[in-house]
């Protein structure tokens, strides 16, 4: 899972800084990129990168946690980014907008992470009894204990009468 987190940051920072580069080189065409656009590829790429890492991540249940905020903390980021790139953060509709976004975002964690799976204990395992079929056995090996001690103590009258 590593590697492959790392191959999907190293991928959105070679692209962004791709359109970067063709905005240096002055390419006809790309232009449009300025660097609230390259910033808020990068945020919300790497959030949603940490989104899916909360989702299939099957380790302690505080790193997926740690994952989730992460990933809603940059994805508002990239939101803001591209709020600021299109010239609405000026505006009275942006903060809304990233209200939505970080509790959608929260709410999609909420309900796609794996819940943790309460352990079944022995019970499952074939050859499993319960506390009534042990009690059960044990008080037949009791019984036979029983039987074994008094056949015994028997053995040994006989025994003994013989001697007399």
């Amino acid at each position: 899972m590593k590697k492959g987190f790392l191959a999907l940051v190293v991928l959105i920072l070679a692209a962004t800084l791709t359109l970067y580069l063709l905005k240096v080189s002055e390419v006809e065409g790309f232009d449009f990129f300025n660097w609230h656009l390259g910033f808020g590829i990068i945020l919300t790429g790497i959030g949603i990168i940490y989104f899916l890492r909360t989702i299939f991540n099957r380790k302690v249940l505080v790193l997926r946690k740690v994952h989730a905020y992460i990933s809603v903390a940059l994805i508002v980021a990239g939101t803001f980014c591209f709020l600021a790139y299109s010239d609405l953060l000026s505006m009275q509709i942006a903060y809304p907008l990233v209200g939505v976004v970080a509790l959608s975002v929260i709410f999609l964690i909420i309900f796609t992470r794996p819940k943790a799976r309460w352990d079944e204990g022995d019970n499952h395992k074939p050859g499993y009894k319960t506390y009534k079929e042990r009690v059960a056995i044990e008080e037949k090996q009791r019984e036979k204990e029983e039987k074994q001690r008094e056949k015994e103590e028997k053995q040994r009258e006989k025994e003994e009468r013989r001697k007399k």
